[in-house]
């Protein structure tokens, strides 16, 4: 047996890619899971092609141990003779040494092999069932954790085919990429069964899955002829119809749309209790987090049944764009997770156009990738990265949300039409292969004949945006000539200040729309800002007392800066809402991106707040909520916050009062999530009459006497829990253990931060580390306590304090960036951000380092703007 190595807290090796010299053709694997102990026992035998003459064989492994290990060349008459076997933890590799060179041609690798079952929902990991006694077993092993279950080729450009058998016991469910080939009875243990799976198409090691446990399925088949089923929990299948249909009906709708088959028989979707993440596109096997794929008839809120359809036509999406055709590295992540996150609204679009889905997109998606990519902290979303920590790390807000918003502004770009057209040529070129950016933008280049990779490269290879400010106007007797400038936007003021000296410069792809047709958007020319940061840009047919405004529809990326005299022309249209929803919220959120900048003062975003008291729309109304929220936080720890509570309890109230507690016949699926999103805001402001009301409601809830719907059921317990005793913080703890609804148990875990008592804080956070509470689900309450200054201070503490615990327990990956941002994000001075850096510094979180320098950041630009705008913002509450 070879020894293992322990993997490295902190990711400061330096990797090396593995050789080519010899590369992967076919695995068959065979797997045994132990239920006693964490260990899987395997074996492998590897069809590999020796291109060069070589005396290793390199592999990838981590915390696996191999033996009796074997190599044939194929026409030779004997095994050849290995010499030492080099385990590696540091870099991850499995190394085979032999006397005599490998003669180049084909040749097979065999090996037996042990490896451990983690407990951190990386590699094989398994989670507990019913009593604790038995356990479900399941993979997750994007980015590069196949290498913890089963030596191989860990990296996306060494695709291959692959047989895989599991020995499991004969009465759980054993699922893998392709259906069942043969299963029957193991010779040497009657309680056990042997399943084999098909053998797979082409694929990467990432993109191998296997799902062992106790589950129950439903199934149908789309009309393209795929087997669609959804695996849960025993008892849950009630759950599961939503996603079902919907995945059938995607899988058609992809096959359409893009005029390629999904290639494989089956598609399975499967709920998981215990999940890192929202969902992986494991080929022919999608792995949710179960509240990601569950829907429940009467229990679901309306944004659930939405997040639920994004998440599903994501992972779906992927099988495509992931799947078929693979990056060939990492630095092309952005090229399966944009192009996926934008496909995603896309087909919800399709499907569900009361979701007024792009609006949505623009408030939810554009603007946080705006915001983060102006910091300094920022990343192109073509980013090189070499060590496993790094390639973890650039599964972020940034590569999925920028990703996504910039395939939008090139669709609309290019058109629907060659859009199509382009991706059906690049999937049919590379289907079972790799492909980089550049092989996305020939093809979409072919289709339409337009310069895709010349503009869209300045926003993929560089980081940031431009902001484009209107310098000035000239009325001609054709309409209005404007005089644009671009430069690079920062968040932080000190940098926009020499923003002039910049060598950033993009090609943007201009529009506009106008005050006589609101809702018609005018093409402009590309704004090349290599040939000049300056450009004249006539719009035609535009009278003199006509407001324009540019980047019509929010659809590109990038901001537009007014004079305050050309923002004024906008009022009347914001007012009576003859601009578009889009451009209502693109206009709202430069605005306030310039006041947190510096560029402009705090009174003009809350001047311009007074013009959409009359704003119905969800989108919108997030918007507001997020700007007003992030003040809220700004002044937590002044004396002029119950000011500004008050002022944004007038903002929301008669949005409250207009659409009451009640769902309403007709109503669209918007009106539940706004309903919703009001109370909470007024709740967030310790508006009385809400949470009074919202008191009653819980009563009447518990008593049996009326159901609160499910769209309120965060905000009614937030609310509760915001008056209540200990006693009312026990009620919600036991409603939490006895739920079935995953769901409703988010709910709870999101809504106990509310309370005021810093001692009742102090028993959340113990609950959080409770057996009752999921890994996957501690974050809830850290970004629930994030909303008081003493739950600030108590969740930072406790943080502190139980480090070690969150070092070993997430190495890595999107979930722990996630618990160092709720914890850390909302608080506001440099001393903070000075402990924050110091202390992570000194007991550093592997995977975490960008999103800690991104906090810090954050952190003393609001501190800058505290400082700057907090008499403007007194004199402002003060005339209120």
């Amino acid at each position: 047996m070879g020894r293992r190595s322990p993997e490295k807290k902190k990711d400061d090796r330096v990797f090396r890619r593995l050789p080519k010299c010899v590369v992967p053709v076919h695995y068959d694997l065979w797997f045994q899971p132990s239920n006693h102990e964490p260990v899987l026992h395997g074996k492998l035998s590897l069809r590999v092609q020796v291109m060069c003459e070589t005396r290793e064989i390199v592999l990838n492994g981590l915390n696996i141990s191999v033996s009796d290990v074997k190599y044939t060349c194929e026409g030779s008459k004997g095994v050849q003779e290995t010499g030492n076997i080099l385990i590696n933890g540091e870099m991850e590799t499995i190394q085979i040494e032999f006397p005599n060179p490998l003669t180049v041609g084909f040749g097979t690798l065999a090996l037996n092999f042990e490896a451990e079952i983690t407990d951190n929902m990386k590699g094989l990991y398994r989670t507990k069932v019913g009593d604790g006694k038995r356990y479900n077993f399941i993979t997750h092993f994007e980015p590069v954790n196949a290498r913890r279950c089963f030596p191989g080729f860990d990296e996306p450009a060494f695709k291959a085919t692959f047989d895989i058998t599991l020995v499991v016991p004969k009465d759980v469910v054993a699922i893998s990429n392709m259906p069942i080939e043969d299963e029957k009875v193991d010779e040497k243990n009657e309680n056990l069964k042997v399943c084999k799976f098909q053998t797979t198409p082409k694929m990467s090691t990432y993109l191998i899955a296997m799902v062992i446990g106790d589950f129950e399925h439903i199934q149908k088949t789309s009309e393209c002829g795929t087997l669609v089923r959804v695996f849960t929990s025993p008892g849950k299948t009630c759950q599961a119809d939503y996603s079902l249909n919907l995945a059938a009906n995607l899988i058609d709708h992809y096959t359409k749309y893009f005029g390629v088959s999904y290639p494989l028989p089956k598609c399975d979707l499967v709920a998981i209790a215990e999940f890192p993440i929202g969902g992986m596109e494991n080929y022919g096997l999608i792995t949710f987090i179960d509240t990601r794929l569950m829907v429940d008839p009467t229990e679901s809120s309306a944004w659930n049944i939405q997040m639920t359809s994004l998440i599903v036509a994501h992972e779906v999406s992927h099988l495509w764009f992931g799947d078929l055709v693979t990056m060939k590295w990492w630095i092309d992540l952005w090229l399966k997770e944009g192009f996926a996150k934008f496909i995603e609204y896309l087909a919800v679009d399709h499907f569900f156009p009361q979701f007024d889905i792009w609006t949505q997109f623009a408030s939810r998606i554009l603007h946080s990738a705006l915001a983060t990519d102006s910091l300094k902290n920022s990343h192109p979303v073509e980013v090189e990265v070499t060590n496993p920590g790094d390639i973890d790390e650039i599964f972020d807000a940034l590569t999925y949300n920028k990703g996504s918003s910039i395939v939008k502004m090139m669709y609309h770009y290019v058109g629907d039409e060659c859009f199509r057209k382009g991706m059906k040529q690049y999937l049919e070129k590379f289907k079972y292969s790799n492909a980089e950016t550049a092989d996305l933008w020939e093809a979409l280049e072919a289709a339409s004949g337009t310069p895709v990779g010349r503009f869209m490269d300045t926003f993929t290879k560089q980081m940031g945006y431009p902001i484009v400010t209107v310098l000035d106007v000239v009325s001609t007797d054709c309409g209005k000539t404007f005089t644009l400038k671009q430069e690079k936007f920062w968040a932080d003021p000190k940098l926009n200040e020499a923003a002039s000296n910049s060598n950033y410069k993009w090609i943007i792809p201009l529009t506009c729309c106008k005050g006589s047709k609101p809702l018609e958007v005018t093409v402009l020319e590309l704004f090349d800002g290599n040939e000049s940061n300056l450009k004249e840009v006539a719009v035609t047919c535009a009278s003199n007392d006509e407001w324009i405004k540019f980047n019509a529809g929010s659809v590109g990326f990038y901001r537009v800066r007014y004079s305050a005299e050309v923002l004024s022309q906008f009022t009347n249209s914001i007012k009576d809402k003859s601009m578009s929803p889009l451009d209502r919220l693109g206009l709202l959120n430069d605005v306030y991106a310039c006041v947190k900048a510096g560029i402009s003062s705090t009174t003009d975003i809350l001047n311009l707040l007074d013009s959409f008291k009359l704003e119905d729309n969800y989108s919108v109304l997030s918007s507001i909520r997020d700007i007003t929220a992030d003040l809220s936080n700004l002044l937590l720890r002044t004396d002029l916050v119950d000011k500004f509570d008050t002022y944004c309890t007038s903002l929301f109230t008669p949005i409250k009062e207009r659409m009451g507690w009640d769902p309403k016949n007709g109503e669209s699926h918007a009106d539940g999530l706004l309903r919703s999103l009001v109370i909470n805001r007024l709740i967030s402001c310790k508006d009385e009459t809400t949470i009074n009301e919202a008191e009653k409601m819980f009563d009447q809830h518990l008593k049996g006497e009326k159901k609160i719907s499910a769209d309120l059921r965060t905000a009614v317990y937030r609310a509760t829990l915001f008056k209540g005793n200990e006693k009312t913080l026990d009620t919600m703890i036991e409603i939490f253990k006895n739920c079935e609804l995953s769901e409703e148990k988010a709910r709870i875990l999101q809504s106990l931060g509310s309370t005021k008592d810093i001692n009742l804080m102090k028993k959340i956070l113990d609950f959080a580390l409770s057996p009752d509470v999921k890994m996957s689900e501690i974050d809830y309450i850290f970004y629930s306590l994030n909303n008081s200054k003493h739950g600030q201070d108590l969740t930072w503490q406790f943080f502190k304090d139980n480090i070690k615990l969150f070092q070993e327990k997430y190495p890595g990956g999107m979930l722990i960036c996630s618990v160092v941002r709720d914890v850390t994000g909302g608080f506001v001075g440099d001393e903070f951000a000075q402990e924050i850096e110091t202390f992570l510094k000194e007991n550093p979180i592997r995977g975490t380092e960008r999103t800690v320098q991104q906090v810090v950041e954050k952190i003393r630009i609001n501190a800058a703007w505290l400082k700057r705008d907090l008499n403007a913002i007194s004199t402002f509450l003060g005339s209120k």
